[in-house]
């Protein structure tokens, strides 16, 4: 017997195909092994899949609107034009300029900086977020689980 079979089976009422996304996104899952008190906790895969959703969601809102101020509602005009003046071709420098600014600003998670900075929830992470948080620039929401489903990046208090 199949995986999908035997899903299906135990979940009545499931058709195969949604069976196969099911199981396709728990295996996604990272597993922390603590014995018998073993617990799961979301991939990187398995949230990258979450803020392409998320990101293709408000992309289908304002197809052609490139204004961050109106995907992103609450961001300050001055944090808005600093972002618009990014561009695609913005330096290292500058971005990171932008990030503290923005995780001054309020706590912001991967997903949303993707959003605003229009980059990569990947590319925000490895390239700036880590660097910042080893530094100590950024510190985060959830110190005690740097692996928090929700956690979000803070700006340093100095």
């Amino acid at each position: 017997m199949s995986v999908n079979f035997t899903y299906r089976d135990i979940n009545r009422g499931i058709d195969t195909v949604r069976a196969s996304k099911s199981l396709q996104r728990l295996r996604d899952l990272e597993p922390r092994p603590r014995g018998a008190a073993t617990y799961y906790v979301p991939g990187a895969r398995f949230i990258a899949a979450e803020s392409r959703a998320a990101a293709s969601q408000i992309s289908a809102a304002n197809p052609t609107d490139k204004d961050v101020t109106r995907q992103f509602p609450g961001l300050p005009p001055h944090l808005a034009e600093a972002v618009e003046k990014l561009g695609k071709r913005a330096t290292i420098d500058e971005m990171t300029y932008v990030v503290l600014k923005l995780c001054r600003w309020r706590a912001l998670q991967v997903s949303e900086l993707a959003v605003i900075l229009n980059r990569s929830q990947r590319y925000i992470q490895e390239t700036y977020l880590r660097p910042l948080v080893r530094s100590g620039e950024l510190q985060y929401t959830s110190p005690d689980n740097p692996a928090h489903p929700q956690q979000a990046y803070r700006t340093a208090k100095k």
